[in-house]
């Protein structure tokens, strides 16, 4: 996320700072998320082409994964209308271990935390700032979510989760049976 200037900035950080997560803007205004992870520091971030080779690796096995990829292989990172986390934890020997992915495409998320270790502060933060329309990934990530958004339906075992964009229309890219697969979708 861009922060435009810096008053947005810092009725952004009075948000998080409450929240015990702390927030510091970097070169070029951009948003990084840093949080206390299971006695070790962790970060959330805006992901970037260096992160790429770590992400890949993460996300291919899983259609959610592959869904999220193609995306960022599409539309790269400077569209306005999709921004990727990633949840980065340092480990003991001081290199990085990736916890989650998070997309933002148009007014929806998708999301793979492979260990089920969806961080619930963050995506809390960011909903009241702006509520998806739409929450896609596996089941168990989802259900996580479904805590926050208690006003929406959620669905499970559905094979398309039916991402559009901003006028209603079907993110193509995001349509084929290699997306295939147990996605759960929570909807307004």
């Amino acid at each position: 996320m861009t922060l435009p200037h810096p008053p947005l900035f810092d009725i952004l950080y009075k948000v998080f700072e409450k929240s015990g997560i702390r927030i510091c803007r970097l070169n070029r205004g951009n948003l990084f998320i840093d949080k206390i992870q299971n006695g070790g520091k962790g970060m959330i971030r805006e992901c970037t082409e260096k992160d790429m080779e770590m992400v890949r690796g993460y996300l291919q096995d899983e259609p959610y994964g592959r869904a999220i990829l193609t995306a960022v292989n599409k539309f790269g990172f400077k569209e306005h209308f999709q921004t990727v986390y990633v949840d980065v934890a340092n480990t003991e020997n001081g290199e990085g271990k990736l916890n989650g992915v998070y997309l933002f495409l148009y007014r929806n998320i998708i999301l793979l935390c492979k260990e089920n270790h969806v961080d619930i502060d963050f995506l809390e933060q960011w909903m009241g700032i702006s509520a998806p329309d739409k929450v896609a990934g596996r089941k168990d990530n989802v259900n996580i979510v479904s805590w926050l958004l208690t006003d929406y339906n959620m669905k499970t075992g559905v094979t398309d989760p039916g991402i559009t964009d901003e006028d209603g229309v079907s993110v193509d890219c995001l349509a084929g049976a290699e997306y295939e697969g147990e996605w759960a979708v929570l909807t307004r």
